[in-house]
């Protein structure tokens, strides 16, 4: 994430050229509010790994930079990672499909990959 976002859409071009050959597709399983989602993850895990992991956050060059702290500045720095993979996602250039996740609701998540995985030639039911 330190990367300018012109850095970061020049590596997806490569990646996308490395494995053009497979012909790879992406679903991008993005959450509604990625603050939101960042917060629940962080309830269902507890204190102790919300703790954890914002100690770890703290010391990377992107969060001391901007001075992200606590558990707050781990939400922040997960949203700005969400921000970021939106963009890139939408500059990639293989068959895609952007699903908006929502926990009470992975059945219609889990379907909807499926139908596209189907419809683009991925997936075979038997």
């Amino acid at each position: 994430m330190e990367q300018e976002r012109e850095d970061a859409h020049g590596y997806v071009v490569e990646f996308e050229r490395a494995v053009r050959a497979v012909s790879p597709v992406l679903v991008y399983l993005r959450p509604t509010d990625a603050t939101d989602h960042s917060r629940g993850i962080a309830a269902h895990r507890g204190e102790k790994w919300s703790a954890d992991v914002s100690r770890y956050l703290e010391k990377t060059p992107y969060a001391l930079g901007r001075k992200l702290q606590g558990t707050e500045g781990m939400h922040r720095l997960w949203t700005d990672y969400a921000e970021l993979c939106d963009g890139l996602f939408e500059r990639m250039s293989m068959p895609k499909l952007s699903i908006s996740i929502e926990p009470s609701d992975l059945e219609s998540t889990f379907r909807r990959s499926v139908d596209f995985l189907e419809s683009t030639g991925h997936l075979r039911r038997p």
